[in-house]
């Protein structure tokens, strides 16, 4: 087969606190991590930029859901965002952990466990 029908690895990208994990699935995949540059303005928002051409490639965004819940969740879509901006082809989010927790205490048969209160 011809080195022109290959396909080639998709980009990685990644959120602040996911980026040990995107590095080591890099490595293992063999695709290469697309920097991105943050811009924070005065009212706390961020906003990304991805620093390498994306346009027509497949792009892995590593996302995390530690910390605050609603700022990973507006910095996944603002990355999300600015690689459909950029031109990549296809973009699949990959979050490792999304805890659940239930505010009820209904334990039954063949239900979700909610968090154990201390």
């Amino acid at each position: 087969m011809s080195e022109l029908y290959r396909k080639a690895p998709p980009d990685i990208i990644s959120g602040f606190s996911s980026q040990p994990l995107a590095r080591s699935i890099a490595a293992y995949t063999g695709s290469r991590i697309v920097d991105v540059r943050y811009k924070q303005h005065l009212n706390d928002e961020v906003e990304p930029a991805i620093q390498g051409n994306v346009r027509g490639r497949d792009m892995v965004l590593v996302a995390s859901a530690s910390g605050d819940p609603n700022r990973q969740i507006i910095e996944t879509r603002f990355l999300l965002d600015t690689a459909k901006r950029a031109g990549a082809r296809r973009k699949t989010l990959v979050i490792p952990h999304m805890w659940y927790g239930r505010s009820d205490s209904d334990w039954g048969e063949r239900k979700t466990a909610g968090l154990t209160r201390i």
